[in-house]
């Protein structure tokens, strides 16, 4: 077992006795923890932007843009940081992973829910209408992750479109 840094940050003197992974677990740089570290001091050079902007209730449109802009980007920067730290500590939430394995049916219904068809969604994500089918057949088990984005975003843009095109017929 690794003991922990001393007031000063050293360890106590002598051999410390420990595996490899505890060793690479307490002070490897894995790729999240880079991210970590790139992510926080995003967020630093972004408050440190805000700061220099002045108060949000200024005049200036465009000045009050740039604040709310900067206030978004730090609140995302703060929840992407949250949740890693929740990951890490275990104390994330797991109640949404089972719902994965029903992504392909939901993405069906979803389409069929707005009214697109199978031709329509293939227009939308730039493909063709037997490789949404192929898709569908195998309720999108094959499909990457970037396609399934792709086809969830063009779902979600026609369903917003019709509802907004239902709000101005009426």
């Amino acid at each position: 077992m690794i003991p922990k840094f001393d007031e000063r940050g050293y360890q106590p003197a002598g051999q410390l006795d420990a595996s490899w992974l505890e060793f690479a677990d307490r002070y490897a740089i894995t790729d999240h923890r880079r991210a970590l570290t790139v992510t926080k001091q995003q967020r630093d050079r972004l408050t440190e932007a805000l700061a220099t902007l002045g108060d949000r209730r200024t005049v200036d449109p465009l000045q009050r843009a740039r604040i709310a802009a900067l206030e978004a980007d730090i609140s995302k920067l703060d929840a992407e940081v949250s949740h890693y730290l929740a990951a890490v500590s275990g104390q994330l939430d797991f109640g949404g992973i089972g719902h994965v394995a029903t992504v392909g049916d939901d993405l069906i219904s979803a389409r069929i829910a707005v009214g697109l068809s199978q031709e329509e969604l293939a227009a939308r994500v730039g493909s063709r209408a037997q490789q949404i089918q192929r898709y569908e057949r195998d309720h999108y088990m094959k499909a990457s992750l970037k396609t399934l984005t792709k086809v969830a975003s063009a779902i979600v843009a026609s369903h917003r479109e019709r509802e907004e095109e239902a709000r101005v017929a009426q």
